[in-house]
């Protein structure tokens, strides 16, 4: 499962990169999270693949990931105070990633980081959704890039948020063959988030074409 998650980021990277240059400013945020996440996730599979530690690397993605998330929020959400709150969260997530590998270190997965970073992606994208209910103009869903990347933000997160946070407690506790046996909830929410980002690419295309 873990070869076929790499595969669609990898498609959804190729994507992404072939769109490239019929981006709007708010999808660049995650077309630079996918080039990352592609680097981040092929350096972690070595690693895991040589039995090497690779929690370091994920808890220094994890703030870098909220953050890129963040300016893409920032960049389609209509109201100015979730905009401030947006900026603020920013610095909050990473403060957050700062104190635990300080006082816990790592040689754990940062579930409190990731899951405050989860928490308020989801949140972002249910505003989005509430905002776009709620405008004047007439969309065509299919045909709306941000609408497919912040419904695949809202579920991937939403499902992710529990998840993170029992794999922690399972590896606290030893029970590594579980934890790695919940790795595939992981992998299947990773394959329906990269899907959608490349559907989201793609809208990208139709409506430049269609203008």
């Amino acid at each position: 499962m873990l070869e076929t998650y790499l595969a669609v980021l990898t498609v959804s990277l190729g994507v992404a990169l072939w769109q490239r240059n019929s981006l709007t400013a708010s999808l660049v945020w995650i077309l630079v999270l996918v080039c990352m996440t592609w680097v981040v996730e092929t350096i972690g599979y070595g690693l895991l693949r040589t039995n090497q530690p690779n929690f370091w690397l994920y808890q220094l993605f994890t703030p870098i990931e909220y953050g890129l998330l963040a300016g893409f929020f920032h960049a389609i959400l209509l109201s100015d105070l979730a905009r401030k709150a947006i900026v603020g969260s920013v610095f909050l997530v990473f403060a957050s990633a700062v104190v635990y590998a300080v006082r816990v270190g790592v040689h754990l997965p940062n579930s409190y980081s990731y899951m405050l970073g989860a928490a308020l992606s989801v949140f972002w994208a249910s505003l989005f959704f509430y905002e776009l209910y709620h405008r004047q103009e007439t969309y065509r869903l299919k045909e709306l890039p941000e609408f497919w990347i912040s419904t695949g933000v809202l579920i991937f997160f939403a499902g992710s948020f529990f998840q993170m946070g029992l794999l922690t407690y399972l590896i606290r506790t030893g029970n590594g063959e579980i934890a790695n046996r919940l790795y595939l909830i992981n992998h299947l929410l990773n394959i329906f988030l990269y899907s959608l980002y490349a559907v989201g690419f793609l809208c990208r295309k139709k409506l430049s074409t269609s203008s």
